[in-house]
């Protein structure tokens, strides 16, 4: 049974793309894939901004909906409560709330563009369906959105820093859940494994390409349709720079794809 993501998973060919990564994987972690991916999405932006707006504009609803309830309820009490603990211990239901839907919009959203940007890199012409091809794993990546906050949210220990540390540590997780079809908690032990022996670097281009991300805003906020998926874009890069080269257990030698089909023998002809 074939991937539900990208249709040429592994080098193994396809429609819009010719299976193998393009570009050269340059071995370890390299803040050059942000320029890659600048010149890529030059190229393939519309389709990008097109997502980013659809799904901004979902986010926002659901967020909506998620939230007004609870600051009905907030503005109400306000009034009546005057002591502020008391007021934070109403509360924090539903921010606890807010919270969990954020989580599992994140996963989603990262397992969306996870697979765009494969396809992308992949030499295909990345579209919105390529997004919604993660609904039919939604549940996955969910749960993937629920871990991945959770491990962050423990960084914050190691005040913002460890934060970042971890986000970069974990942020191929989404990838391995797509081009390799993991679960959720093999994905993230798998990105990991990938990246531990380059932690610092990790960060460090996490959180470049996280302020690259946030420049969009800058430009009235139309800006982010493009930086957003920029920033994803290169990490895709990165993901290829790193595993696909031999640096863990996950690079092959060469690059994927399908054994080459022996030519049949003829039988041997009687004289």
């Amino acid at each position: 049974m074939g991937s539900p993501y990208v249709e040429y998973p592994r080098g193994s060919g396809g429609s819009g793309g010719n299976g193998s990564f393009i570009g050269t994987p340059r071995g370890a972690v390299d803040l050059a894939a942000i320029s890659e991916a600048w010149d890529l999405m030059k190229a393939n932006w519309s389709p990008y901004a097109l997502t980013m707006l659809l799904v901004g504009i979902a986010n926002f609803a659901i967020t909506f909906v998620v939230k007004m309830p609870f600051a009905v309820s907030q503005a109400v009490l306000q009034d009546k409560i005057n002591d502020p603990a008391a007021l934070i211990a109403i509360q924090l239901p539903g921010m606890l709330v807010q919270q969990v839907v954020s989580s599992l919009l994140t996963g989603i959203i990262l397992g969306g563009f996870a697979n765009m940007t494969l396809v992308t890199l992949r030499g295909g012409q990345a579209s919105f369906n390529d997004f919604m091809k993660v609904f039919s794993k939604a549940h996955l990546f969910m749960l993937f959105g629920l871990l991945y906050t959770f491990f962050t949210l423990l960084g914050v220990i190691g005040l913002c820093v460890g934060s970042i540390v971890v986000a970069g540590l974990l942020m191929f997780s989404a990838m391995f859940m797509v081009d390799r079809e993991m679960g959720p908690w093999d994905a993230i032990k798998a990105s990991f494994n990938a990246l531990k022996g380059e932690w610092l670097m990790a960060g460090v281009f996490y959180f470049v390409a996280y302020l690259i991300a946030l420049l969009g805003i800058l430009a009235c906020g139309v800006g982010i349709l493009f930086t957003a998926p920029m920033a994803m874009l290169a990490v895709t890069i990165c993901y290829r720079d790193v595993v696909y080269v031999g640096m863990n257990s996950y690079a092959p030698s060469t690059p994927m794809s399908p054994p080459p089909s022996e030519a049949p023998t003829e039988p041997p002809v009687d004289q």
